[in-house]
Parts: C-alpha cells; structure tokens; sequence
C-alpha cells in the first residue's frame, strides 16, 4: 500500500510498497528514493547496483514530434531570477521528425544567457554558433565535425586541419 508519513524529527515521508519513496527533512532537503544522508538540497537516486546505468530523471516540454519543442535545465547563483541569469541546459527538438540539439547557453554580467554552444542531431559541434551545419554559421567560432574522411576543425577564418594533417591546429 502507500502511507504518507510524518515522525518526531521533523520528516515527511511518502513510502508505497513499504518502501521510502521521498523524504523533506526538517531542513527542506528532498530525497526521492534515498535515505541517506548527503549535504545536497536534492538527489535522486535510480538504484544502488553496482554496473548498472538507471533511468534517473526525465524532463520534457511540447507536443511530440513538434520542431522548437524542448525542455531546458536552469542553473543559477541568483534565486531570486534564476531564469534571467545565469547558465542553461537546453534539449531543442529541430524538426518535426524528433531530432534534437543540445545547447549550453551562459550569461554574462546583468545579462540573459546567451547560446555558447550547440551539438546537432547528426554530430556536429558549434562553439560561438547556433548553426554549426552551414559553413556561412561559423562568424567567430570553432566548428568541429566528424564524417567517413575524419575528424575536422574550422576555425572563424575558414581555415581548416583534418586528421589527415600534421596534428597541429
């Protein structure tokens, strides 16, 4: 069964299954699925295996299959505008067959965050650059891609080294 459950230190406790399924201690700290003692405001735990991957968290913003549908991850050491300041973690669906891209946007002094860097569907990297598939997107950035010939890096002036070279950059 489930039970919600509050003890003498101060915890709310929600179990199913007779099993501890989220905790706020007295401090405000959420544990979901974990007990233990940590000095984190929240944690997550998937399970305690060892060599185990586990599906820990989901977030997720749109309409299936619908192109600029995404869900972002706001990091901030302002609480009280987190959303205007500070960094971003973005997974951005680019079309409408569910390719996403991953974005890291980070914001400078008393400013919104601004995109810094992109990974495309298919693999490749922009630093400085929210378009790194055109070569007309580089401006001043770096551009990095993979492809059956090797591993490439542009750089803003159009210059180029693949694996092929020296190894000099």
């Amino acid at each position: 069964g489930a039970s919600i459950v509050s003890d003498a230190v101060n915890t709310l406790d929600v179990y199913t299954n007779n099993s501890n399924r989220l905790r706020i201690n007295n401090s405000g700290d959420v544990k979901i699925n974990n007990t233990r003692t940590t000095s984190t405001k929240f944690q997550v735990v998937g399970g305690t295996a060892s060599g185990t991957a586990y599906d820990v968290a989901v977030f997720a913003g749109g309409q299936n299959s619908t192109s600029g549908s995404g869900a972002r991850i706001y990091l901030s050491g302002c609480e009280n505008d987190p959303i205007s300041r500070g960094t971003v973690i973005e997974g951005l669906m680019t079309n409408n067959s569910n390719a996403h891209s991953l974005i890291f946007k980070t914001s400078a002094s008393a400013a919104a965050p601004t995109e810094r860097l992109r990974i495309t569907a298919s693999g490749l990297v922009g630093v400085g650059t929210d378009t790194p598939v055109t070569e007309s997107g580089w401006g001043n950035s770096l551009h990095v891609h993979t492809s059956a010939s090797g591993a490439h890096v542009r750089f803003s002036d159009g210059t180029s080294k693949g694996t092929n070279s020296d190894g000099s950059l």
